[in-house]
């Protein structure tokens, strides 16, 4: 999985949850946690990209809280390009 990939789905992630919904928060923290776990089993993302996912992971509950700065609205593509850049750098600011 490339890091533009990751980015991309959680974005998605961030888009769909429902934050006042705990079932939904779970089920979105699941996917990434699962997502991460076969990253790393599966050799198949290099290691900026392991290390965005284990900070997406870890950070998922607060950026909930603050999802309107990253949620994607369909048809805004430079918005949502915007939003994505902002997820990066503050899932791996060290780039």
């Amino acid at each position: 999985m490339s890091l533009e990939s990751f980015i991309r789905l959680y974005q998605e992630l961030l888009t769909m949850v429902d934050p006042s919904n705990t079932l939904s928060v779970v089920c979105a923290e699941n996917v990434l946690r699962l997502i991460y776990a076969l990253a790393r089993h599966s050799g198949k993302a290099n290691s900026i990209t392991i290390r965005c996912m284990d900070s997406g992971v870890r950070q998922f509950s607060d950026l909930v809280r603050h999802r309107n700065e990253f949620a994607g609205k369909p048809g805004e593509f430079h918005a949502n390009n915007a939003k994505r850049q902002r997820l990066r750098d503050v899932l791996y600011p060290h780039c």
